[in-house]
């Protein structure tokens, strides 16, 4: 599209570039500046980097956010970098087309809204909390096997207790994690010889012969 508007140099693509990335950079930093302040003034407790933090949702959200301040500053380079409507980052036609964003809501709203009703009405195993919690992938496919019966709730109760005995050993570093400061602190031996395939072994054992 740059190519279409008769004003393309060289330049103008890293100048573009260049102002994206500033621009980004500067949106973030504000972005977690005023993140901050707000955790601050919510005594939001803070993560291992001394940073606020706003729960799994919250950060999700947040990190959501952060790519989605690039937007200004992708725009604002196409129309004063490019010098071609910013209308032309979304479409040929150098505007937003309304009537395909139209169609294209329409068709996906129904399924989004058929979803929510499936997961809403889909009845919780036995053991398990009502409350809506913000899962990843492997969560929801364990969620999913419990709701369709592959894990029964004696096994759903063995891998609770198999989970709650690993974090208290985690916990009191006891069992396997007994020596988990000595595996902090291993290092590989120069003098040790470099680990190699069963056909390498078996070359290195032929040419000994």
């Amino acid at each position: 599209m740059a190519l279409t508007t008769g004003n393309h140099s060289w330049w103008r693509p890293l100048a573009g570039t260049a102002v994206v990335l500033m621009g980004t950079t500067v949106m973030i930093m504000v972005l977690a500046f005023a993140t901050e302040i707000a955790g601050e003034l919510a005594n939001r407790p803070l993560d291992s980097e001394g940073m606020a933090t706003w729960g799994d949702i919250g950060n999700t959200a947040l990190a959501l956010l952060a790519i989605a301040v690039a937007t200004p500053a992708v725009l604002l380079a196409a129309h004063y970098v490019q010098h071609r409507p910013a209308g032309t980052v979304s479409s040929v036609d150098g505007r937003l087309r309304r009537r395909r964003l139209t169609t294209c809501l329409a068709l996906a709203l129904p399924l989004v809204l058929l979803m929510l009703a499936v997961q809403a009405l889909t009845p919780t195993p036995a053991g398990e909390s009502e409350d809506l919690t913000w899962a990843d992938t492997s969560t929801f496919e364990y969620a999913h096997v419990r709701r369709l019966g592959i894990v029964s709730d004696e096994e759903h109760r063995a891998v609770d207790d198999a989970r709650g005995e690993v974090l208290a050993m985690l916990a009191e570093r006891s069992g396997v994690f007994a020596q988990a400061e000595r595996w902090a602190a291993w290092r590989w031996e120069p003098a040790w010889p470099t680990p190699c395939r069963a056909p390498c072994s078996t070359h290195r054992d032929r040419s000994h012969r």
